[in-house]
Order: C-alpha cells, then sequence, then structure tokens
C-alpha cells in the first residue's frame, strides 16, 4: 500500500478518499480520488427532526463526554457546568466502565463449546495474558483467586456511575442524555451488562436511583478534610415535574460516627409553575471540628415529596493522631537538606 500510494504524491493526508474501476478484484491503478475536498465546508444540517417536521432543525449542541475514571473534583465540576455555547447541550455520550470479565466470558464460550470462533479466541490469549500478570505482579496478595478481581471490578462500577449520574442531574444546563453502553463488546468494557448480557452487580440500582424523575444530588468538597478545615456541601434538586408548585422543607445533616448529628439545618424548597431540571437549593462552608472518622451528608424531603439520591460521605482526619514521620526533604534541588521529626501536618 506505501508503494501504491506515495506520501509525495499524497502530501495533504496520509489517507485520500476515491475509488477504484469495478472489477473482480481491486486495482490499484485505477485509483482515482473523489473531486471534492474532504475539507470543503459543507452545511450544518440540524442536530433533531421533531415529529411531523420535513426539515432538520438546529436546536440542541451534541455532546460527548469521556473523563478519566476516578472523578476528580475539577471533573464532578465540569459535569455540573457542562454547557453546550449558544445551545443547550445534549449529552448523547457519557458512561462509566469495568473491567472485562475476560475469566467469565471465556468460560461461558467453553461453556457453549464454541472456542474456535473468533471472540472466543481474542478473549483467552487476553486471559493469558492476564494470567501471566497475576504471577509476575504477585496479586494473590490482593485477591484469593484471579476471577476475584474482576468481580470486584464490575462490583465497583455501579457506585462510580452514581457519582457520575449525580453531578449530571445537577447540572440545570443539559436537556437530554443516553448513557454508553448496554452491553459490553470485544475489548470495551462500558456496558451496563457484560458481554453475554448479565447484569453488573448493583447496575440496576443505579439506574434507578440516578434516572428517577424527583432526586436530590449532593455533593461535599473535599471528600478528605482534615479537622479545623472547611468542607463545602451543597444540595441541588433534580425535578422532572414530578412536584405541583408549592412549598416543600428539606432537612440536611451531617451524620458523624454512633449517629451523631453534628450538622442540621432545613431549607424550603419553593417549585414554580416552570421550574428547572436542576435547582441549586443549599450551599455552603462548614468547619470540621470533629473525630476523625467517615462522615455522611444525608438529605431527604420532611414532608411532600420522595427522591432518591440523598446522601454522599466523606473523611475527617485528625493530623494529630497521625504518627510521627523522620524524613529528609531536599530544598532547592541541590541545596541544604533538613531533616524534620515533627509530626506531619496539613
Amino acid at each position: 500500500m506505501a508503494a501504491d500510494f506515495p506520501r509525495a504524491s499524497n502530501s495533504a493526508d496520509p489517507w485520500s478518499c476515491g475509488w477504484f474501476t469495478p472489477g473482480d478484484k481491486p486495482d490499484a491503478a485505477t485509483y482515482v480520488r473523489y473531486s471534492e475536498s474532504r475539507n470543503k465546508p459543507r452545511p450544518r444540517f440540524g442536530s433533531l427532526a421533531n415529529p411531523g417536521s420535513s426539515q432538520w432543525q438546529d436546536l440542541v449542541s451534541d455532546r460527548h463526554i469521556y473523563p478519566r475514571v476516578p472523578h476528580t473534583a475539577d471533573i464532578i465540576q465540569s459535569l455540573r457546568t457542562a454547557d453546550g455555547g449558544s445551545l443547550p447541550p445534549f449529552l448523547s455520550e457519557y458512561g462509566i466502565g469495568s473491567a472485562v470479565d475476560l475469566w467469565r466470558t471465556t468460560r461461558h464460550f467453553e461453556q457453549l463449546g464454541k472456542t474456535e470462533v473468533e471472540d472466543a479466541q481474542f478473549y483467552h490469549d487476553k486471559l493469558d495474558r492476564y494470567l501471566a500478570d497475576w504471577k509476575r505482579w504477585k496479586l494473590d496478595e490482593i485477591w484469593p483467586r484471579p476471577q476475584d478481581f474482576f468481580a470486584e471490578s464490575l462490583r465497583k462500577m455501579a457506585g462510580q456511575r452514581t457519582l457520575g449520574l449525580n453531578a449530571i442531574r445537577a447540572n440545570p444546563n443539559i436537556v437530554g442524555y443516553t448513557l454508553t453502553r448496554m452491553n459490553d463488546h470485544v475489548s470495551c468494557d462500558e456496558g451496563l451488562t457484560t458481554t453475554f448480557r448479565e447484569l453488573k452487580p448493583g447496575t440496576a440500582d443505579a439506574l434507578f436511583e440516578g434516572f428517577a424523575p424527583l432526586r436530590l444530588c449532593l455533593f461535599a468538597e473535599p471528600v478528605n478534610v482534615y479537622r479545623g478545615a472547611r468542607v463545602r456541601l451543597e444540595a441541588v434538586l433534580a425535578n422532572e415535574d414530578a412536584l405541583a408548585p408549592g412549598a416543600y422543607p428539606v432537612r440536611l445533616l451531617v451524620v458523624g460516627p454512633r449517629n451523631q448529628h453534628v450538622f442540621q439545618k432545613t431549607v424550603n424548597v419553593t417549585i414554580a409553575k416552570e421550574s428547572p431540571f436542576a435547582a441549586p437549593i443549599f450551599a455552603g462552608g462548614v468547619v470540621v471540628d470533629w473525630a476523625s472518622d467517615r462522615y455522611r451528608f444525608p438529605a431527604s424531603f420532611e414532608r411532600g415529596g420522595t427522591a432518591t439520591g440523598g446522601a454522599t460521605e466523606f473523611y475527617v482526619t485528625d493530623p494529630v493522631e497521625m504518627p510521627a514521620v523522620k524524613s529528609e526533604i531536599v530544598l532547592a534541588g541541590n541545596g541544604p537538606q533538613l531533616v524534620s521529626t515533627n509530626r506531619v501536618r496539613p
């Protein structure tokens, strides 16, 4: 192919679109490029055509968002604020994957007696490579069996997907969302189900909670905070016409060890006849002068509404409890060295 299509005669791009003269087999000598450039400006046809319309309509901005996982605070914020410029954004692709369960998928093909098919060979090869890595990296010190890694990864997916849905539902700009994807396929692990259409653990619960018409989306940042610092708590109500116009009290709590209420507040939420998909109902900083532990930030309607979501968590660490650390600190590269035996401080 390099000889037939040299770069010198195709300097604009390593590939060009064209056609061969029809025949029993392709003949490179008959290749002719298409006369219209791939870079020729083309009219925008629009993003959708509503029922009954004979014309494409330019009404939404189609967005595909695939940030890294696990999501950082900046990524969560970007999902909460993504927009479509001059048009409202339709998030047509976003999802959370898991590991491809190479062990179970390979065994499925063996059970069916179809080990010779291309997909089965692909998965079997990747499983063999994984098992070699299992031994080399001593993963048996973490999981008792090779298949346990895949099982844990599949269980992890639901929580990560819920985290992303929480941010998306809190975004007032987004007018629609379709997730990626229904099932895993060869070499890709982005599905709600595996290659053999088995639901990944927690998937149904994550979708029920994430897509409920009425949802309380809660945020606590930073997720790990030192005692004496501040944590920012936010609550957003995602409402797809689930509530009638009126006023609704929502109770916010921070619950610590032994179910101790270390923070509580009730906010009144007013629903108008025309309400946005997502509306902030609380935002504020709280000084966390509390003991080291895991803390939950739940919220619920006191009356008039029943919402999914309504909980998140964060962790408080008291630096006084941290052990003494003797370390060498190099200042300015090759400069002087200081030896510290003090406790680590934030």
